[in-house]
């Protein structure tokens, strides 16, 4: 946990090596990461952590820092936590697939076999070690996560809300394949902070029936 006096600005360090900053709620701690691409309603407090009503973890205290929406990937077979992204903020893009048809004799065109593409998530951020020395644990631990080769499962206030299928089962919801990753070079000599990008790209489980 920070020592008296050690303050980590994360709106900064974001502002520093992104070229940009999370948007900060006006009268919230600078140290909160907050972003207002989307909202989260109807949350509840749990043991000191904010809840949203579907159960996603919104918004907690870390280290003695309050970050919201951390992310956690978990085993999709086992469910046991394989890493836990607290610093961080996460964005969302897609896009459909839609095939246009121009009719003799009419304005405009005829639009058919609508797709939904992946969703894909983009998330930056920052490991950052707790007693102020080269995050190499914290580092080791994403490598693994990037090099598994399958899909993993996210929980993250936001991913949750489009990555929730009801016609799927619970085990085949959440998932997500890590498509790339990036580690930048530090900026303003801080040893013990590394920041990081990821792009991921929704997994939905189909079963095929042969007939």
């Amino acid at each position: 946990m920070p020592g008296a006096g050690y303050i980590i600005d994360i709106a900064q360090l974001f502002r520093q090596q992104f070229k940009s900053e999370p948007y900060i709620v006006p009268g919230e701690s600078i140290t909160t990461i907050q972003t207002n691409d989307y909202r989260v309603e109807g949350s509840f407090e749990q043991n000191g952590s904010v809840y949203t009503k579907n159960g996603s973890l919104l918004k907690e205290s870390y280290r003695g820092i309050e970050v919201m929406l951390p992310i956690k990937f978990f085993d999709v077979d086992f469910g046991t936590l394989i890493s836990y992204l607290p610093f961080c903020v996460i964005s969302v893009d897609s896009s459909k697939k839609i095939v246009e048809t121009d009719l003799a004799e009419r304005l405009g065109t005829v639009k058919e076999l609508y797709s939904t593409g992946d969703y894909v998530f983009n998330v930056k951020g920052f490991l950052i070690s707790a007693d102020r020395r080269f995050p190499e644990a914290e580092i080791d631990n994403l490598r693994e996560l990037y090099e598994q080769n399958r899909s993993v499962k996210i929980d993250n206030a936001l991913s949750n809300i489009f990555l929730t299928n009801k016609l799927l089962p619970v085990d085949e919801q959440r998932r997500v394949s890590i498509y790339n990753f990036q580690m930048q070079e530090v900026q303003g000599g801080r040893e013990h902070v590394r920041p990081f990008s990821m792009m991921l790209k929704s997994d939905f489980v189909f079963e095929l029936e042969l007939e």
